[in-house]
């Protein structure tokens, strides 16, 4: 057993150490997706971040890593491409018309 594999045998360091690290972030092509996501899911941990990168400009997502009581996984959508479309879009229909070019 080396160092670090020790120092994460004692919970109270490991959860000092989980609080402050950066999540992992993946990316994950539109082409992949299927086959991949289960995969990739058993390997990441919680608060990680998946960028789904799909072929539509429109159809991007960002998911964050969850578990729930029963230390089941699974992903909360936290950004889309569609929700700042949809902000742009809104902004766009609040102006005034002599403020376009």
């Amino acid at each position: 057993m080396n160092f670090a594999t020790q120092v994460f045998h004692i919970s109270d360091i490991k959860k000092i150490i989980l609080k402050y690290a950066q999540p992992a972030r993946i990316v994950i092509y539109e082409y992949d997706y299927y086959s991949k996501f289960a995969d990739i899911l058993k390997k990441v941990s919680k608060n990680d971040i998946i960028y789904l990168c799909t072929n539509n400009q429109l159809g991007c997502k960002e998911f964050v890593v969850k578990i729930d009581e029963n230390n089941n996984k699974y992903t909360e959508l936290i950004w889309s491409a569609e929700d700042d479309s949809d902000e742009i879009m809104s902004i766009d229909e609040n102006e005034n018309d002599e403020q376009r070019f």
